[in-house]
């Protein structure tokens, strides 16, 4: 529920810690296959994965609208890692926010590597519950130039190749994405249908819900003020105000001019923010998801038929 490099982590819940095992970094992928990795949730739709940092298996939620990978303070610590610049991002809610920058060696996933990487550096604590041990968050910055396909009921990820690319394109229904570069930070848009209305809506696997601007609200027949939505105020922990909506919905929204890829009796949360909204897993879920950033578009499958994985 953030965009670009600051993250409000919502419905976290407590799980072990698991120890940081050495691990020889993983090379390229092989061009001849694909490379899959599997990934756990925690809190019902943060997706954690190892990643290799500096030859050691770490604990990362891939977040698709953070725009820079982020890493603790506690990993910097270990990795002598020196801040080096800052950057300011903005939240959805339009909140500025400075992040601190430093420069870390090869990180690794799925037999995809980047040899060097910018990283912004927070105080994890602040975000997550001690409880819960993560390192980390990968930002779309590491796939820029590597498509890869996430899968949510067999809980993997899988980094493609030219020929499996060529396969998936065959079979899959392709959408048209906005990818956009705000220095360091890197976001995806994807055009929805929205009652009628064609929306830009950031892609944001960080949310668990689909996100629109509350303006939509009555082009979706949802009176805000009603009985049958349940309105939450509070301060997130950068001690900013909101007041969000929620509310169920008959839909359909779906991609623009992709009718085959919709959803229909969602949930939707409403709020005053800078985007028209946000993608979140609610919607994603729903499909395979190859994010193809080097040829700006995101194709869409049906989903494997064998669930997998583990939930925190």
């Amino acid at each position: 529920m953030r965009v670009y490099v600051v993250l409000l982590l919502l419905f976290i819940s407590s799980c072990a810690s698991g120890p940081q095992t050495p691990h020889s970094d993983i090379g390229q992928a092989p061009e001849s296959q694909p490379v899959q990795e599997s990934f756990e949730f925690v809190g019902g739709h943060m997706t954690v994965f190892p990643v290799v940092v500096a030859g050691t298996r770490r604990r990362f939620i891939l977040d698709t609208g953070i725009g820079v990978s982020l890493i603790s303070e506690t990993l910097c610590a270990e990795l002598q890692c020196t801040i080096t610049d800052s950057f300011q991002g903005k939240r959805m809610s339009g909140q500025v926010v400075d992040v601190k920058l430093a420069q870390i060696g090869a990180m690794s996933l799925a037999g995809h590597r980047q040899e060097q990487s910018t990283v912004g550096v927070i105080d994890m604590d602040r975000f997550i519950p001690k409880s819960v041990k993560i390192d980390g968050f990968l930002s779309l910055n590491f796939f820029e130039n590597t498509p890869f396909t996430l899968d949510y009921n067999s809980q993997t990820l899988t980094v493609e190749t030219d020929s499996s690319m060529k396969d998936i394109a065959n079979v899959g229904h392709e959408l048209t994405i906005n990818v956009t570069r705000d220095g360091p930070s890197l976001s995806v848009f994807m055009p929805m249908s929205v009652a009628s209305k064609k929306l830009r809506l950031e892609v944001d696997t960080g949310s668990a819900s689909l996100i629109l601007h509350e303006r939509y609200a009555e082009a979706l027949k949802v009176d805000l003020g009603g009985d049958k939505v349940r309105r939450v105020e509070g301060q997130d922990e950068t001690n900013n105000s909101y007041t969000r909506y929620f509310a169920q919905v008959a839909g359909p929204v779906y991609a623009f001019d992709l009718p085959q890829i919709t959803q229909e009796n969602l949930q939707i949360m409403f709020q005053d923010i800078i985007y028209d909204g946000l993608v979140g897993k609610s919607f994603l879920s729903q499909f395979r998801v190859t994010f193809d950033l080097p040829a700006r578009r995101m194709i869409f499958r049906p989903l494997s038929s064998s669930p997998g994985g583990t939930a925190i």
